[in-house]
């Protein structure tokens, strides 16, 4: 009889198992800490027809309080720094030809603290090169942006299958020079973002194999980005931003990085790892040290003069 009730208490906790709802992955608000940084490798192709290749290194710099748009907030100050070559070939007034030169980008974003959303971003770009290896050129493009969250329906902890929107109000001013021609925009308007996220996959990177979760950031135009999210970097691995036709036209891939809160606890720049691997190796040389120099006290023998004289 008793078996019979085992058995039967059994069937019922396998069933309830069985039948209970999965627990989804879900992923929490990163952690940010001034130092942390993130170096990414990138590619990006222009219709025009050329290549941005380099190197793009977004580093926290200052927790502090801002006014954006009339409105007090903490947020994070994120500087950006990158640059690379461009490469390609380009038709325009003055034919058709190679171009070559270099890249600079810099810029800075304010993330409000909270969930991370961008409340301002300055991005300046500048392009050297030459057309045909002889004809000079550069290109100017200033951007600066600032927005307001009206609704933020994407919000931390994000779990796999959830998606959601974020409604947003904008004032922007944008300057643009190249080839002797220089233009002038500025302007204001509210935007929709759609988030969705997906099951977790492995990433190979320079910096390291990690789990990420690919969001899909899509635009009202129908660009969109696939953002792996890792939770072991506090950032994306790999982003890849695609057109409204939905052609990739950049890819961003982490190189290295550093995102201190989960870096081991150190004491006088040692983790306790490391105190332990040290610790009984200066123990043992202390006692190496102590018993070497009472060995030298036994074998010290007095000079003569210093003797107590025979009785």
């Amino acid at each position: 009889m008793r078996v019979q009730r085992l058995a039967a208490l059994l069937f019922v906790t396998v069933l309830i198992a069985l039948l209970a709802p999965v627990r989804a992955e879900s992923l929490d608000r990163p952690s940010l800490t001034v130092g942390d940084y993130w170096t990414y490798r990138t590619n990006t192709s222009f219709e025009a027809g050329f290549d941005l290749l380099g190197q793009v290194t977004s580093s926290v710099t200052a927790g502090e309080s801002a006014t954006i748009l009339n409105v007090s907030q903490d947020v994070f100050r994120v500087v950006l720094n990158g640059s690379g070559t461009i490469s390609g070939q380009v038709s325009g007034l003055v034919g058709t030809g190679s171009v070559s030169g270099t890249w600079i980008v810099t810029g800075e974003e304010l993330l409000e603290t909270d969930q991370l959303k961008t409340v301002s971003s300055v991005l300046d770009l500048s392009v050297d090169g030459l057309f045909q290896g002889v004809v000079p050129f550069s290109i100017r493009a200033t951007n600066t942006t600032t927005y307001h969250v009206v609704f933020d329906g994407w919000r931390f902890p994000v779990s796999v299958g959830s998606s959601g929107a974020v409604n947003l109000s904008y004032v922007y001013t944008q300057d643009f020079f190249a080839f002797g021609n220089q233009s002038h925009a500025r302007g204001a308007g509210n935007l929709t973002l759609t988030y969705s996220m997906g099951n977790g996959i492995s990433l190979d990177t320079p910096a390291g194999r990690f789990t990420a979760y690919p969001i899909r950031e899509a635009w009202p135009d129908g660009t969109y980005e696939e953002r792996y999210f890792s939770a072991a970097v506090g950032n994306d691995v790999k982003t890849e931003s695609y057109n409204g036709t939905g052609v990739l036209v950049s890819t961003a891939i982490l190189q290295s990085y550093r995102y201190q809160v989960l870096e081991p606890a150190r004491f006088l720049g040692l983790t306790l790892v490391e105190w332990g691997l040290l610790v009984p190796i200066l123990a043992g040389v202390g006692i190496v040290g102590i018993v070497l120099w009472r060995r030298s006290r036994k074998k010290r023998v007095l000079p003569p003069s210093l003797r107590e004289p025979p009785t």
